[in-house]
């Protein structure tokens, strides 16, 4: 009889412990508080540059957010500079220290000749967007969205190449920004 109790207790700790399972997933990193950002675009030869600005203290709700559009020259090149903003602190440094949680993507509406290159990397090798290269190809208006995704899969088939449909993660901000080219 007294067999018994001590069975059940060593086939109990078998089912226990072959059901435990090493978790492997990311820690979940908190997203970060966002109410501003900017798009500073400089041409390559310093002969142009423009600032695209967005800003929303209150957040949403309350007042209206503050979107400054801009224009390039067509047929020129520019290197693309994002900074992010809590206020007025500058968060792009803890954009950049946990880039492999973090990417940038552009998407440029079809009246706008617009190609752009990643020109910075996380640890893995993979684009995170706070640097990029433009290239102003036809003259056009249009809408430039720029769209911040936390912990988005950057190994998901597109998005090394700025896919947002396939990238999935949450996003920090998204800013549509009026833009020429003239």
């Amino acid at each position: 009889m007294n067999r018994f109790p001590w069975y059940i207790a060593l086939i109990f700790g078998i089912l226990l412990l072959s059901h435990c399972k090493k978790d492997n997933a990311r820690p979940e990193i908190p997203q970060e508080t966002i109410d501003g950002l900017t798009l500073k675009l400089v041409a390559s030869d310093n002969s142009d540059s423009t600032l695209l600005s967005f800003s929303d203290p209150d957040g949403d709700g309350g007042m209206d957010p503050v979107i400054t559009g801009g224009s390039i020259k067509v047929s020129t090149v520019y290197i693309g500079i994002v900074s992010f903003f809590n206020g007025t602190t500058d968060v792009t440094e803890s954009i950049r220290e946990t880039a492999e949680d973090h990417q940038i993507f552009f998407s440029a509406s079809s009246q706008l000749g617009l190609i752009f290159t990643y020109e910075d990397q996380d640890g893995d090798g993979r684009p995170v967007g706070i640097l990029s290269s433009w290239t102003s190809y036809s003259k056009g208006s249009g809408l430039l969205r720029v769209s911040l995704i936390h912990q988005p899969d950057k190994a998901a088939q597109g998005v090394a190449q700025g896919n947002l449909n396939t990238a999935g993660g949450k996003t920090d901000i998204e800013v549509d920004f009026p833009i020429t080219i003239k």
